[in-house]
């Protein structure tokens, strides 16, 4: 009995040594797989080491990140080898185009990886003859530095909710990590008179905007962005006013015009 509880003893704590050194290993494998560092060849003899690359489909070229922590560049048509196998095939099935991958200032260490769609949500301030306030979002696709989409709010103009709803169109300028941006939304609104405007009677008398605006994508992590932006809209919406005659009862469905500046704040999906 005594020998068999010091052989108990003794296998308990090798057991338990070798536990650790099992999940140590694993825990290195993991590490070095992840850190994996990728070799391409150029056409030139030039070659390259680094961690992380990636396909910048939008100008079809390599991005990767060098031992030093620098951010690198290189056309993908230079490439002569690599150990990545049909990288250039890989890469594209992810969809995910432009990156943007750079070192930005404000202490903001990441950049966003865009992909094929996007989603905004701004709250927003109009001032024209007072100050007007709502929230407006909008989805669509990215195509390269193209943005197109349609977009939805609810706004609160002369004290009367209203609801417009537009085709929103947007370019990027810049392929960085704070991105600025030019764009356009025009539409139709909704109100409580129940007046349905449509796209046919958009030259016509009626509840209708159109707008411009420029402003910049700051990523704050490596899916969302927050945006600032403004511009200028012309807004026509229904009012309810007395009608002159003799019945103070009468009343009739007018239009009024607004030329408004407005800034909206928000973020980019």
């Amino acid at each position: 009995m005594g020998q068999k509880k010091r052989l108990l003893h003794i296998s308990m704590p090798f057991s338990n040594l070798l536990l650790i050194i099992v999940s140590v290993l694993f825990l290195s494998s993991t590490h070095t797989f992840s850190q994996e560092r990728y070799t391409f060849r150029l056409k030139d003899g030039t070659e390259l080491f680094g961690y992380n690359p990636f396909l910048d489909t939008l100008k079809s070229r390599i991005v990767m990140e060098t031992p030093e922590g620098e951010v690198i560049r290189f056309p993908y048509e230079s490439v002569y080898s690599d150990n990545l196998g049909p990288f250039i095939n890989i890469y594209e099935q992810t969809r995910k185009a432009p990156y943007r991958l750079k070192e930005i200032p404000f202490g903001i260490d990441t950049c966003r990886l865009t992909d094929f769609y996007f989603f905004e949500l701004r709250g927003v301030g109009m001032y024209a003859d007072s100050i007007y306030i709502g929230i407006e979002s909008a989805i669509g696709l990215r195509l390269g530095m193209f943005n197109f989409g349609f977009g939805a709010g609810l706004w609160n103009i002369s004290d009367i909710p209203r609801i417009p709803v537009f085709v929103h169109i947007k370019v990027d300028l810049l392929d960085e990590c704070i991105r600025p941006f030019v764009y356009t939304d025009f539409g139709i609104i909704y109100d409580e008179y129940k007046i349905m405007p449509s796209i046919k009677h958009l030259m016509e008398p009626g509840p209708k905007f159109a707008g411009i605006g420029l402003g910049f994508d700051i990523p704050v992590s490596k899916t969302m962005d927050f945006s600032l932006d403004g511009g200028v809209r012309y807004v026509v919406v229904a009012n309810e006013r007395q009608a002159p005659s003799c019945d103070p009862l009468i009343y009739s469905i007018t239009y009024t015009e607004y030329y408004m500046g407005y800034i909206r704040i928000g973020v980019t999906f």
